[in-house]
């Protein structure tokens, strides 16, 4: 007698084994991709810190006092957007806004003293995937800003650019790759 079709028990196992690959791959998957909104934030933060220093060396100072959530109407971005990036990003990759602070704006900010504030000085923060302000302080003398990317909570942790230098990223920033 000639077999014809699977048997019940085959397409099980093959569902079964199917179920098994995808439950391998989906946080994979999901890691990769946060890897990836997470490096293009930091293009991103890089391309705005770069154009704030351009009109910083063209002007001696920083940008007028943008204060926290960066948004298209804010002063900052025609600014930076008439003499130097026609393409001025205001939000991460995550969809929510980047957060700058310019001269003194940024005293208090991370712990930041305002007696090391000039006025070419600047911060860029995106708050990670969670969208919350993780309290981050940063301590001169001994910074620790710099974390692993091992799980799907690390990608929670804040980027900080403070006056063109990470403060707070994940350790391949800190090699600059």
């Amino acid at each position: 007698m000639k077999r014809r079709g699977f048997t019940l028990i085959e397409l099980l196992i093959v569902v079964a084994i199917i179920g098994l690959l995808a439950a391998l791959l989906v946080p994979i998957v999901q890691v990769a991709m946060q890897k990836a909104k997470q490096k293009g934030t930091m293009q991103e933060m890089n391309s705005l810190a770069q154009s704030i220093m351009m009109y910083i060396m063209d002007t001696g100072y920083a940008p007028s006092n943008p204060d926290g959530d960066l948004s298209p109407s804010q002063p900052l971005i025609a600014e930076l957007a008439a003499l130097h990036v026609k393409v001025i990003p205001s939000k991460d990759q995550w969809g929510r806004p980047l957060r700058v602070w310019t001269r003194s704006s940024c005293a208090g900010q991370f712990g930041i003293d305002a007696a090391s504030i000039g006025e070419d000085d600047y911060l860029i923060q995106s708050l990670g995937l969670d969208g919350l302000d993780e309290g981050f302080a940063y301590v001169s003398s001994s910074p620790q800003g710099f974390y692993s990317v091992d799980k799907m909570s690390d990608f929670n942790n804040d980027l900080i650019i403070w006056t063109g230098n990470w403060i707070r990223a994940p350790r391949s920033a800190q090699q600059g790759s």
